[in-house]
C-alpha cells in the first residue's frame, strides 16, 4: 500500500469518527425531531429521509 492510499484511509477514518460524533449529538439534542422525520408520512419517498425543501401543500397547489 502506497503512502497516498494510507493518507486517504486515515482521513476517511477521521471523517467517519466526526460524523458519528455529530450523529450522536443530533440524536441527544433532538430526539423528537428525529422521530418525527422517521414517522412523518410526507417524507416517505424522499431518498434521504429528510423532509422535502418545499412543503407538500405547495406541491399540491
Amino acid at each position: 500500500m502506497n503512502k497516498g492510499n494510507h493518507f486517504i484511509l486515515e482521513r476517511l477514518a477521521q471523517i467517519e469518527k466526526k460524523l458519528d460524533e455529530h450523529i450522536q449529538k443530533y440524536r441527544m439534542t433532538a430526539p423528537s425531531t428525529h422521530l418525527a422525520t422517521m414517522t412523518n408520512p410526507s417524507t416517505v419517498g424522499t431518498s434521504s429521509g429528510q423532509p422535502p425543501a418545499e412543503p407538500s401543500s405547495m406541491l399540491k397547489a
